[in-house]
């Protein structure tokens, strides 16, 4: 508002105030790129450590019918991964039932069912028929890097994501820097040149 008022009517008090604002806009920016850099390993671990202590709180298992369990199952499922490091931060939750009665037979899980490779739905299912044979749990009872997910942490799969269009979001952010150095190059050479009909500035 004040750019575009500033800019048609000429109004010099405008067009510093839309300067000024844009600058301080574009060093909070500089400054939140080089302090995410700086103390990554410190918000890593925080990030890090609020992930955990959801699964561990709030992970029903497989056929949890929270939307929690079924939010962590469906990011294990999407993202190929399994607990926040690996599968280990899922054993530190109590609500996960990892003990199942399938084809007259106990088995018991190591890792979830959702950590597995190619599973064969879109969605979580969440009704007691997830599991209709001993050989459909079998990466879950016996996970392996071939048939299970188990050691791919969620957290490196999601920052390998955004890794993956790193040259993007840099590309992006320059531009934008850039559009708003020249936003106020532009504004101030309208408030030296813009001058009343008098001749005087406003």
């Amino acid at each position: 508002m004040f750019g575009c008022c500033g800019a048609c009517c000429q109004q010099k008090i405008l067009l510093t105030s839309y300067s000024i604002v844009v600058l301080i806009i574009l060093g909070a920016q500089i400054a939140a790129v080089v302090l995410t850099f700086q103390y990554k390993d410190e918000w890593q671990g925080s990030v890090k450590s609020e992930m955990k202590t959801v699964i561990k709180d709030k992970y029903n298992g497989d056929n949890g019918t929270d939307i929690i369990s079924m939010g962590i199952n469906a990011a294990f499922m999407e993202f190929d991964c399994c607990g926040v490091d690996n599968y280990e931060d899922v054993e530190l939750a109590p609500g996960w039932i990892r003990t199942y009665t399938i084809d007259n037979r106990q088995v018991t899980f190591k890792a979830p069912y959702f950590c597995c490779k190619n599973v064969g739905t879109e969605t979580p299912v969440v009704d007691s028929g997830l599991f209709k044979s001993v050989n459909q749990t079998e990466c879950a009872t016996d996970p392996t890097p071939e048939n299970s997910n188990y050691k791919m942490g969620c957290f490196n799969a999601l920052e390998d994501i955004v890794m993956r269009y790193n040259a993007i979001y840099i590309g992006v952010g320059i531009a934008l820097m850039l559009l708003e150095i020249f936003c106020v190059i532009f504004a101030c050479f309208i408030c030296c040149k813009g001058k009343e009909p008098q001749g005087k500035y406003v």
